[in-house]
Formats: C-alpha cells, sequence, structure tokens
C-alpha cells in the first residue's frame, strides 16, 4: 500500500484504519508477553529478579542466551557473597 502509490493517492481513512489495526495487534502481544513474564517472576530468588527484568524477548520469553545470563548472574551472586563475608581466622 505505501510502496505502490495509486496516482489518485492514498486514501487516508484507510491507512488509517490499517494503522489502528496494527497498533492494537502490537499492544496485545506486548500485553501478552508482559503477563507471562509477571507470572513467572514473583516465585524467583530476589538475585535473579533483576537478571528477568533486563531480559530482552526474542522467540523466547526471555531471550535465547537467558541460561547463560542466568548462570552469570548466579556466579556474581556467589562472588559478591565470598567478598561481603570473608572467613574470619584467627
Amino acid at each position: 500500500m505505501i510502496l505502490d502509490v495509486p496516482e489518485e493517492g492514498i486514501d487516508q481513512k484507510k491507512f488509517t484504519k490499517y494503522l489502528c489495526d496494527t497498533d492494537q495487534l502490537l499492544t496485545k502481544v506486548h500485553h501478552q508477553l508482559s503477563l507471562r513474564r509477571a507470572f513467572i517472576m514473583p516465585p524467583m530468588n530476589k538475585a535473579i529478579k533483576p537478571t528477568l527484568e533486563r531480559a530482552k524477548f526474542d522467540q523466547w520469553l526471555y531471550g535465547h542466551n537467558f541460561t547463560e545470563q542466568l548462570k552469570e548472574a548466579k556466579s556474581l551472586e556467589k562472588i559478591c557473597t565470598s567478598i561481603k563475608n570473608p572467613e574470619k581466622k584467627y
């Protein structure tokens, strides 16, 4: 429709309707993905939640490389706890 502009021009009402329909579809998809992510978040560990929130979705809900991100977050958590609580030697 946009690439093949007829000589008489584009019907603005029809074009606006197509844009509105497209916007509604994208909004519904975004809402559904957000709901699915929101149902998964509450039972998760507090250390993992920031990783879940930052994960960008692609064909998977949390992205195709989520397992690597999760492993990195867990290893960082272990490192941080070892730094925070050093063993006292007497």
